[in-house]
């Protein structure tokens, strides 16, 4: 379908003028092909684990700068004597 949208020879006379119940009215009549379940399934799975992944490095990246940043406040207070 996008390589049609932007097909110049797909353009008909009057297309211009077309509303947008005759645009619904044609894709409607387009054929569609609903994607594999299990293809879904796998996808679905597969961001849920990314999320899960992301989050979990992001702790753990907030608690090592966290840990950074208290070394080098420590180390601070070390050199001026506190």
């Amino acid at each position: 379908m996008a390589a049609a949208a932007s097909d110049p020879t797909a353009v008909r006379p009057g297309d211009d003028k077309t509303t947008c119940d005759q645009i619904a009215a044609e894709m409607k009549q387009q054929p569609f092909t609903p994607p594999d379940q299990a293809k879904v399934t796998e996808a679905q799975v597969a961001a849920s684990d990314f999320k899960t992944t992301a989050e979990r490095e992001q702790k753990e990246v907030t608690a090592r700068v966290a840990r950074l940043f208290q070394l080098a406040n420590e180390k601070r207070c070390k050199m001026r004597g506190n």
